[in-house]
């Protein structure tokens, strides 16, 4: 974790601007982000543990996650994470804009004679798939439990975990 100065303000962030450039230096479109002005790279930065800190990150104890100014406590995914929202926040600066994590209100889509009409907003996300594949394990459930996405299936009243049944001498399903 770090801190960035812009404008004389000091803001603690996940991982450090060095720690991004040289993540993005080995990929194909990290130039987006190293070929940033620098002020663009640290403001993208904030906005990532901004989107991260609203999310309610936890840890494997369930203890709420911080950035902190020394490096420790935070796990390489979260910091790799904000890496990865950074540049998509370079790469789309409306991304910034946006309050909400997911959803489309689009009530009624119509092709010629085809049309469908939904009965509730669909589900989405603002955040790219690869930063939601890499804070998967730190999302806070809102309903209490230590994970949203853990290996459980949703839809009725009971979740049931799912994650152990996968063996795969298994021929028959389950009654």
């Amino acid at each position: 974790m770090g801190t960035v100065s812009i404008s004389g303000t000091d803001v603690i962030v996940y991982g450090t601007q060095a720690g991004a450039k040289t993540y993005w230096q080995t990929t194909l479109n990290g130039s987006t982000f190293v070929d940033a002005d620098s002020n663009i790279q640290k403001q993208s930065l904030v906005a990532a543990t901004r989107w991260f800190d609203a999310l309610g990150l936890v840890d494997e104890n369930g203890d709420e996650l911080m950035p902190t100014a020394d490096d420790t406590g935070v796990p390489a995914d979260v910091i790799n994470a904000s890496y990865e929202a950074a540049l998509a926040l370079i790469a789309d600066p409306t991304l910034s804009g946006t309050s909400e994590i997911g959803g489309t209100n689009t009530k009624r889509v119509k092709a010629g004679s085809a049309e469908v009409e939904f009965f509730r907003p669909e589900d989405g996300s603002v955040l790219p798939r690869s930063v939601l594949l890499l804070l998967t394990p730190y999302l806070a459930d809102r309903q209490g439990s230590d994970s949203s996405l853990n290996n459980e299936a949703f839809g009725t009243d009971v979740c049931q975990p799912f994650g152990d049944r996968n063996d795969p001498d298994l021929t028959e399903g389950f009654y």
